[in-house]
C-alpha cells in the first residue's frame, strides 16, 4: 500500500500531466490555426481569374468562338466578326447589373489590311479601373494584356487577325 504522503505526490504529477497536456494541445491548435490563415491570405489566384476570362470571351461558343451553323459545332480559335461587340460581350459573361468583377479592351487587327476594330466588356468598369491599374490595395487594380493569333470569320471568309486583350481585375 501506499502511504498517504505518496498518494498525495503521484495525484500532483496526474494534475500536473493533465495541465501539460491540455497546454500542448492549445499550442497545437493555435499552430494550425495560424498556418492556415497564412495560406489563406498568401494565395494569389488573380493571374488564375484573368486568364480562365480571357478564355472565356475567346473560346467559349457563348462569346467571341464561331459556331458552324449546321453542326452546331464551336471552334475556339476562329472569331465570329458578328459578336465583337460590347452588348454581345456584356451578355455571354454576365456578372449582374453592377458588374464590379472584370472588365476588358479587346483590340482585333485584320493582318494584310491592318484594319483595326476595338470593342470592351464592361466598358463602364473598363473606365474607371483602368486607371487604378497597378495600384496596390483594396482601391487598386490588376492588368492583364495578351496577344493571340485568331482567325476572323467575316461573311464566308476567313482572314488572319491578332487578338490582344487588355483584361483588368480590380483588388478586393
Amino acid at each position: 500500500m501506499l502511504t498517504k504522503k505518496a498518494q498525495t505526490a503521484m495525484t500532483v504529477n496526474e494534475g500536473l500531466l493533465i495541465v501539460r497536456l491540455l497546454f500542448m494541445v492549445f499550442v497545437a491548435v493555435s499552430i494550425v490555426f495560424l498556418v492556415f490563415k497564412f495560406v489563406a491570405l498568401s494565395v494569389d489566384v488573380k493571374e488564375a481569374e484573368g486568364n480562365i476570362l480571357i478564355n472565356r470571351l475567346i473560346s467559349s461558343p457563348g462569346c467571341l468562338a464561331y459556331t458552324d451553323r449546321e453542326l452546331n459545332r464551336s471552334y475556339p480559335g476562329i472569331i465570329e466578326m458578328d459578336r465583337f461587340n460590347a452588348s454581345y460581350l456584356d451578355s455571354c459573361a454576365y456578372f449582374g447589373e453592377s458588374n464590379d468583377f472584370a472588365a476588358a479592351k479587346l483590340t482585333l487587327v485584320t493582318l494584310g489590311t491592318g484594319r483595326t476594330n476595338s470593342t470592351y466588356y464592361n466598358e463602364d468598369g473598363y473606365v474607371l479601373l483602368y486607371p487604378k491599374a497597378g495600384l496596390e490595395g483594396s482601391g487598386g487594380a490588376r492588368q492583364f494584356e495578351e496577344s493571340r493569333y485568331v482567325l476572323l470569320m467575316e461573311g464566308s471568309s476567313l482572314k488572319r487577325a491578332i487578338l490582344t486583350v487588355q483584361l483588368v481585375l480590380p483588388n478586393k
